[in-house]
């Protein structure tokens, strides 16, 4: 467990146990509804039985992770790692963390929590031994784009996704003397 300093307090991030993959499911599935309510189409919703399937493999690998409040114990975040992901970077020859299924309760929306859990995020990659994040957003999603290059993220291209889709993708170099943005430097 690591527990870290947001704005909602202190936060737990925890890995996911098997029978937490209901709690996962509902932050997944909140998040969905809300992109899906104001026609983002980020993630495909409702949520299929195989993605379920693969989520909780996921969590078998021990490669998703729970946010809780400290306060009041409830699940307030989730997000997954992977290690390689040779469809959109088949190139990565000394290896990068890719995160994945970043999801935060809709109802705590400006709270930084997301903010939050990327720096947690760097620090599990680096402890890792990879030297870089990275992500990726459907390429047309302008305000999620803006948001990862506000944390630092370098834009590296985009690579199809899907017959419908093409992905944005981005990288983060990691190192012992990269500077923590200003505004989570007071959370």
């Amino acid at each position: 467990m690591t527990l870290i300093e947001t704005r909602l307090g202190p936060v737990a991030i925890v890995k996911a146990r098997p029978d937490q993959l209901p709690l996962v499911m509902a932050l997944l599935d909140a998040a969905a509804a809300w992109l899906e309510a104001r026609h983002i189409r980020q993630w495909l919703w409702p949520h299929s039985p195989e993605f379920r399937e693969y989520v909780a493999r996921r969590i078998g690998e021990g490669e998703v992770y729970l946010a809780f409040r400290q306060a009041d114990g409830a699940a307030v975040g989730t997000l997954r790692f992977e290690w390689s992901e040779p469809l959109l970077w088949p190139a990565d020859p000394d290896g990068a963390g890719y995160l994945h299924g970043l999801a935060i309760d809709p109802r705590l929306h400006g709270h930084r929590l997301g903010e939050a859990l990327i720096e947690w995020a760097k620090g599990h990659v680096q402890a890792q031994g990879r030297s870089r994040l990275r992500l990726d957003c459907v390429a047309w999603n302008q305000r999620l784009r803006a948001y990862y290059e506000s944390l630092g993220f370098m834009y590296c291209g985009e690579r199809p996704e899907d017959a419908e889709n093409k992905a944005a993708l981005y990288e983060l170099q990691l190192g012992e003397n990269q500077a923590i943005p200003a505004r989570l430097q007071a959370i």
